[in-house]
């Protein structure tokens, strides 16, 4: 089984962040709301959360094939019509996938085979949302799939050692807000009023005011939330 290792320390850093079981209920029955998708490892889930409401409308359960799928890391496609997940087997050996989901049902519309003991973690895509890139943190690579045509058509060697994560490229620490135990990941909704926080001992995502610089909701989620993306009415992440 894999190791999952738990940060517990979160500095949030306003200036340099980019803009980005539950419920049964269907995301698109509630109308033009923006939503926040939360990547629960050890559940093999994916939570949808809508903003204003604070609750996980749908939680997505990832195929087993036979193992559980654990979603490392979340990604709103620029145009705000896909949500790609990076994730790996409970079990080693296993092929490693990427998972598309339909922002507006929260369905699984492909899922693309990666390879084998990659260890992958996070997924972005380009700003025309035509390709998206996995890292593969022990295959030492970055992995380029078509999004059109659900395939990977690259796998960009990074040298030996190399470990590609994830990231971005310079913080500057404007202030420190008290949230859930083992915080993580963390999103700002579209008007930069709001921080979605995962916390990876709490099984929560806390919702942060951004101009009082405080916790202001707490939301119950899957097990181990990890990566965060949002998605809103207007497109998804930049």
């Amino acid at each position: 089984m894999r190791k999952i290792q738990v940060s517990c320390a979160f500095v949030v850093a306003l200036a340099a962040v980019a803009r980005g079981g539950g419920n049964d209920e269907t995301p698109s029955s509630h109308g033009a709301r923006d939503r926040v998708f939360v990547a629960d490892e050890e559940s093999g889930t994916i939570s949808i959360v809508e903003e204003g409401r604070n609750k996980v409308l749908k939680a997505i359960v990832l195929p087993a094939t036979p193992d559980m799928f654990m979603p490392h890391n979340v990604q709103v496609a620029p145009d705000g019509k896909s949500v790609w997940v990076a994730a790996a087997p409970m079990s080693e050996g296993e092929p490693e996938k990427a998972f598309v989901l339909d922002p507006a049902t929260g369905e699984i519309t492909a899922d693309i085979e990666l390879g084998k003991e990659l260890h992958v973690a996070h997924v972005v895509l380009n700003a025309t949302s035509s390709k998206a890139y996995v890292s593969a943190n022990e295959g030492n690579a970055v992995l380029e799939i078509d999004a059109k045509t659900k395939s990977v058509v690259r796998t960009i060697d990074l040298g030996a050692d190399r470990g590609p994560h994830g990231g971005i490229d310079s913080l500057q620490v404007t202030g420190k807000v008290e949230v859930g135990q083992g915080a993580h990941g963390v999103v700002l909704s579209d008007d930069g009023a709001l921080a979605y926080v995962t916390n990876l001992a709490a099984n929560t995502v806390s919702v942060v005011d951004t101009a009082k610089m405080q916790a202001v909701a707490t939301i119950d989620v899957g097990t181990k939330p990890n990566g965060i993306s949002h998605w809103h009415v207007s497109g998804g992440m930049p």
